[in-house]
């Protein structure tokens, strides 16, 4: 891993996953500086990026971002991108402008399918990456799936919650939860669930809109706060099951599912690609049907079984960066 460089990071502010790469370069005596992504700053930059027609969105978007990164008053030795889909051409020329001995980095979490703004950028980079086999096979990017903090990993913790499901409320998860909580209460097996939904938008859907989603769903069961990391790491050490939605776009593996390593869980997901990818023990796996929410006796009642040493190591964030950074092991093969 590099060290005693200057880092601008520009990411989305998703879960805090910005902080555990930031606080992991620093552990390298690195220094880094962050831009959020516009439309963390406020409500108003929010509605400008959802509603604003492309002209009126550069505008604020050049704004934006060279503002603050010539607010920092140094030069950088790496910018670090995830996601980048707010980054227009005006805004990359201008920070490659300013920065010209600097190396660009940019890493995809989401697939190009869904958004595919990333192929109007990638010019402007050094090196491309992504948690998507297709997308990198197909662009010719580098593989490399995501990462869980390892820090936050207490193996010691007793396992005594049986599943767990945290999602976001959109309609397929819903529909889901809704399974599982039915599977766990037949099953007599201790569930944990939290279903966040942004305020504004739960209040519009269900009131405004009169989605079904949202006014069949009890209140008391959605919150409008997201859990932090510190909570969901806490919540994953006492797991013994997580449990896995990938959209049906995604063929990449998810963040939980690689957090699912991190804290020694079981996994179950209806992500069939799980399979070709060589970092989880099969033994740890259970593929279910989104529409016949079953699990087998036998894999509940299952112990966990370890995974490789260097497995872990190269799944946890330091691995993550350090492929990142020097461009080494991208993809982990057995």
């Amino acid at each position: 891993m590099i060290e005693d460089k200057n880092i601008l990071l520009i990411a989305p502010d998703f879960f805090d996953y910005w902080k555990i790469i930031k606080n992991h370069m620093e552990n390298y005596k690195n220094t880094v500086d962050v831009i959020l992504s516009i439309e963390s700053e406020n409500l108003g930059l929010r509605l400008v990026e959802r509603y604003g027609n492309k002209k009126i969105k550069e505008y604020f978007e050049n704004k934006y971002y060279i503002k603050r990164a010539n607010s920092f008053n140094k030069n950088f030795d790496y910018i670090l991108v995830i996601k980048g889909d707010t980054l227009n051409d005006s805004v990359l020329q201008e920070l490659k402008n300013n920065f010209p001995k600097c190396q660009f980095i940019m890493y995809q979490w989401d697939p190009i399918e869904q958004f595919p703004s990333a192929l109007n950028i990638i010019k402007y980079f050094d090196r491309v990456f992504t948690f998507e086999k297709e997308d990198a096979e197909k662009y010719g990017w580098s593989y490399r799936p995501l990462f869980f903090e390892n820090v936050l990993c207490k193996e010691k913790t007793q396992k005594d919650i049986d599943l767990v499901y945290i999602c976001t409320m959109k309609y397929n998860r819903i529909k889901l939860y809704k399974k599982i909580v039915e599977y766990a209460e037949k099953n007599e097996l201790k569930l944990f669930s939290y279903i966040y939904v942004d305020k504004l938008t739960y209040l519009k859907r269900r009131w405004l809109q009169h989605d079904m989603l949202y006014s069949k769903i009890d209140k008391d069961s959605v919150h409008f706060k997201p859990l932090n990391q510190a909570e969901v790491n806490m919540i994953y050490d006492r797991t013994k099951i997580i449990v896995d939605y990938t959209n049906p776009q995604q063929n990449g593996l998810s963040i939980r599912t690689i957090e699912s390593i991190g804290h020694k869980c079981k996994l179950i997901t209806n992500n069939n690609n799980i399979i070709n990818n060589n970092i989880l023990e099969h033994e740890n796996i259970y593929i279910y049907d989104e529409n016949n929410f079953e699990i087998t006796d036998d894999f509940i009642n299952s112990k966990y079984k370890e995974v490789d040493k260097q497995v872990y190591d190269f799944y946890s964030v330091d691995g993550w960066l350090s492929s990142i950074f020097d461009n080494i092991n991208s993809e982990w093969k057995k």
